[in-house]
């Protein structure tokens, strides 16, 4: 349990690395490898200096440090895409806003389910349970265009069966 905190932050850390991803591989597809390689180098000296910084204060704030430092690395991933093509950081986070907040609705559902439950494993079981039934939920009422990928596929699914 003590553990579990210092997941949290490395999960919202992680959030934010298949955006950068795509944004350097964007690089790379429009042949500006050299704009990927300024973007890369810029990033280690980041890194470099939350964990000097971060070390001395124990793993807690390394990890916090961590956090910032994708944060960080968010917004320099995003830089070349808004000069390029006009879709830089603000504009990519307001294309997740739905998603984000269908996932601030199932962890607000998820935190209350575990106040009043005790026992750990009802709490994986409960809380799994009203998570995923929340999200989805959320996803369908906000109308998130992945539902309606998901309800196809199950109903491609459902009709192989028979």
């Amino acid at each position: 349990m003590p553990l579990v905190p210092l997941m949290q932050w490395m999960c919202f850390a992680r959030l934010l690395a298949p955006i950068c991803s795509i944004n350097m591989v964007i690089l790379n597809v429009i042949g500006r490898s050299d704009l990927f390689l300024k973007v890369e180098l810029s990033k280690l000296p980041i890194t470099l200096v939350a964990l000097i910084i971060t070390i001395p204060f124990g793993l807690k704030a390394i990890v916090i440090g961590h956090f910032v430092t994708m944060l960080i690395t968010f917004f320099i991933t995003t830089y070349y895409s808004g000069k390029l093509f006009g879709f830089g950081a603000w504009r990519q986070m307001l294309d997740m806003k739905t998603v984000v907040i269908a996932t601030i609705i199932m962890t607000t559902g998820v935190l209350a389910c575990n106040y009043f439950i005790t026992n750990d494993f009802l709490k994986l079981l409960l809380g799994g349970c009203v998570g995923v039934g929340l999200y989805l939920l959320a996803a369908f009422v906000m109308r998130i265009e992945e539902i309606k990928d998901l309800n196809e596929l199950i109903k491609n699914t459902i009709r192989g069966k028979k």
